[in-house]
């Protein structure tokens, strides 16, 4: 479902000539992420990994943001060399010869004697589990560290350049950008020993704290540290729920809780930007903005590690 709403969106986007096709291609490529997204990918790759689940989460989520390293500049070049239509076209079809072979050979649950062998209960329904502390636990801390986390890095240009200037702040992004994948990789390595809900409540933390150090210094070497520490759990906020969920519930019930989880925090996360664009026109900088963030990031980490919510890490 997802090769083909990506597929047909991107054709529809070349071939666009209004506004309602535009509209109508973009909702095409929403579904396209539903189908190739964060819940699809967490929920095929658990099929195959139990012991080092972790560290496989971590490298497929890392190989779908590093894509956009190889596939965004290659767009450009086609899109200067033929024009818009003939490059996205062109993508298409590359994708679709790509994709299509790789998705039908490869990727499906795991042979007869490769399962994981689980003696989970039956999945749980959406009524029951929105009445569940733990559900909750997971989503709302996640949903308040995505606001921040996504509001920050929209507007991070904007906050650095009167900081910093503006080279030093495009910098800044290529510093975060960097020590995300590093951090999503350096955590796939060490997840499966620790528990998810701490790793959480730390990263969160240590985000805070990078973004209070960014508020109160205008030393470029300081910013630039703080903005890597940042940068450090970016990728990891997209890792860990899934870790946490497949501590906390049923295997059958995984595509159910990460799915409505992804969903409350989609939706929420991608309020941050309008939010710290408003507070910040209300009060004529971003100081208000920033302390903001801290505070939502801080409140997630208190929620994440509430008493009795924290399981000791699965036997390996």
């Amino acid at each position: 479902m997802g090769i083909a709403a990506l597929a047909a969106s991107t054709t529809l986007l070349a071939r666009a000539s209004s506004i309602w096709q535009l509209y109508a291609a973009f909702m095409l490529m929403s579904l396209a992420w539903i189908g190739m997204g964060t819940v699809v990918i967490a929920a095929v790759v658990s099929l195959w990994f139990v012991h080092r689940r972790g560290l496989a989460i971590s490298l497929a989520f890392t190989g779908a943001s590093s894509g956009g390293v190889v596939v965004t500049p290659l767009l450009v070049f086609l899109v200067e060399r033929f024009g818009f239509s003939a490059a996205m076209l062109t993508a298409t079809a590359v994708m679709v010869a790509v994709l299509v072979p790789v998705a039908f050979a490869w990727i499906g649950p795991p042979s007869a004697g490769q399962a994981p062998v689980s003696s989970a209960p039956s999945g749980i329904s959406r009524a029951k589990l929105m009445r569940s502390l733990a559900f909750w636990t997971i989503s709302i801390p996640f949903a308040l560290a995505l606001r921040a986390q996504i509001a920050f890095i929209v507007h991070q240009i904007a906050l650095l350049e009167p900081k910093i200037g503006r080279a030093n702040a495009g910098f800044a992004v290529s510093v975060m950008t960097f020590t995300a994948i590093a951090g999503r990789l350096g955590l796939g390595m060490v997840a499966d020993r620790f528990n998810p809900r701490r790793v959480t409540a730390a990263s969160l933390v240590s985000q805070a704290a990078a973004l209070l150090t960014i508020l109160e210094s205008d030393s470029v070497p300081i910013v630039l540290a703080a903005c890597a520490v940042f940068g450090f759990s970016v990728g990891n906020l997209i890792t860990l729920p899934p870790l946490i969920i497949h501590r906390e519930f049923s295997a059958a019930s995984f595509v159910v809780v990460m799915g409505l989880s992804i969903a409350i925090s989609g939706v929420l996360g991608a309020l941050g930007p309008v939010l710290i664009g408003m507070v910040r026109d209300w009060t004529g900088d971003y100081h208000v903005a920033l302390a903001l963030c801290i505070a939502l990031e801080l409140v997630a980490a208190v929620i994440v590690v509430q008493p009795g919510l924290i399981r000791r890490p699965a036997a390996v």
